[in-house]
């Protein structure tokens, strides 16, 4: 009887449940804080607040209209500087 027992448990291992859902880490609508130094000053600096897909949203904007930090590097073409 305690053989059957043991033999059943060994066959029928417990596998822990596994998880669907995503990670909170990479949800788009989970606010992101960043902090950016403000010019003139050596300690002051603002916060600012918006989620995830607002941020990617804003960063793919400056990429499709060519203003960025970059923008000039080509010399002004395009009457962009």
């Amino acid at each position: 009887m305690i053989l059957l027992l043991l033999s059943l448990a060994a066959a029928d291992p417990q596998t822990p449940p596994s998880s669907t859902t995503k990670p909170a880490a990479s949800a788009p609508d989970k606010p992101v804080c960043k902090q950016f130094p403000i010019t003139g000053s050596l300690v002051g600096s603002k916060k600012i607040c918006k989620t995830r897909r607002e941020w990617d949203d804003e960063r793919a904007q400056l990429r499709a209209s060519g203003t960025g930090f970059d923008a000039c590097a080509n010399g002004g073409v395009g009457g962009k500087c």
